[in-house]
């Protein structure tokens, strides 16, 4: 369990840092926002170019790993309003997509444990900022966006430790 939270607590640390920020008002409201423009306009798209450009893809690629992934992951993408509908999509990111991502990697698709257990942490993740700063740029329902990122994440601490332990122990 200590090696989980010393995986888990220092992301919590840089997410703590960045919302006493932004609440002491060191970070503007204007800062955020030039901040999200620069990240999703420059500094993200170069960042997966690099990546992509580094990466050796193994021979084969493992498709059951992918099919349990995005089959699962359509839970994620409903637009929501209130405290009560993010707490239902969180429900759904951190307990019912990974769960099935566990049953098809591991049942379905007899993945290597190593796999099973990398899908279903992936699959664990909080809704990532991104949802946000999409819903933002376009107007999609932000509040409620960021509404599941924070909660999805305030409640990841758990689940993912959870998880951790789990699949460490």
């Amino acid at each position: 369990m200590s090696l989980a939270l010393s995986l888990v607590l220092p992301i919590f640390g840089i997410i703590a840092f960045g919302y006493a920020g932004a609440r002491s008002k060191l970070i503007s409201h204007a800062g955020v926002d030039g901040l999200d423009t620069y990240v999703f306009t420059f500094a993200m798209p170069v960042l997966l170019f690099r990546n992509l450009a580094h990466t050796e893809f193994p021979a084969a690629l493992p498709w059951g790993l992918w099919i349990s992934y995005y089959s699962a992951m359509l839970t994620r993408y409903s637009i929501r309003r209130s405290v009560g509908a993010a707490s239902i999509t969180a429900f759904f990111k951190l307990i019912v997509h990974p769960a099935l991502v566990f049953a098809m990697t591991q049942y379905v698709f007899e993945l290597e444990p190593l796999w099973v257990a990398a899908a279903t942490l992936l699959a664990a993740m909080p809704t990532g900022v991104y949802s946000s700063i999409l819903a933002n740029r376009y107007r999609a329902a932000p509040g409620a966006a960021s509404s599941t990122v924070v909660l999805s994440t305030g409640l990841s601490l758990v689940t993912l430790t959870v998880l951790l332990g789990w699949f460490l122990g």
